[in-house]
């Protein structure tokens, strides 16, 4: 099955995010989460599940983790710097049949103060990432923040 084209509104001035999907021309309406000790680590409201959406397959308990810095990079112009989290559970500890290894890559803009790339992967058979583009440093047209008059706005319990 093809993904589903899904745009998102940050509004930190209201408060909320929406996601819109054009298909059905739905938006749905959450409250951006307190996070004041979370500082820029997962940058623009996103976060991706611990379990990644696949809670049979993640084994519980206490992971090994491991960090590492991977330098500064230029994403579209910006300097960012790197690191590279490591979760692996083990097969011994949490009673699954081989190790299960989690690796998140996160390329944070200090200037920003937000994430530019946050990569994902778990297992080697899931992943995901979510990358800004078009980046411009500019007033943004207020408009952008507005979920469109013909589309059905409705409220995500959070």
């Amino acid at each position: 099955m093809p993904p589903v084209p899904l745009a998102s509104i940050y509004d930190p001035v209201a408060g909320a995010i929406y996601t819109l999907e054009a298909a059905t021309q739905t938006a749905l309406r959450g409250v951006i989460p307190e996070q004041p000790d979370a500082g820029p680590a997962w940058g623009f409201g996103i976060s991706f599940p611990a379990n990644n959406g696949m809670p049979d397959q993640f084994p519980k308990g206490r992971p090994d983790v491991k960090s590492e810095s991977l330098g500064t990079r230029t994403i579209q112009g910006i300097d960012a710097q790197g690191t590279r989290i490591t979760m692996t559970w083990s097969a011994r500890s949490s009673r699954i049949r081989r190790d299960v290894v989690s690796v998140d890559e996160r390329w944070i803009s200090r200037e920003l103060g937000m994430a530019l790339v946050l990569k994902r992967s778990v297992g080697g058979s899931a992943s995901a990432v979510v990358q800004l583009e078009n980046i411009r440093r500019e007033e943004p047209d207020a408009s952008l923040f507005v979920v469109p008059p013909d589309y059905r706005i409705t409220d995500v319990l959070n």
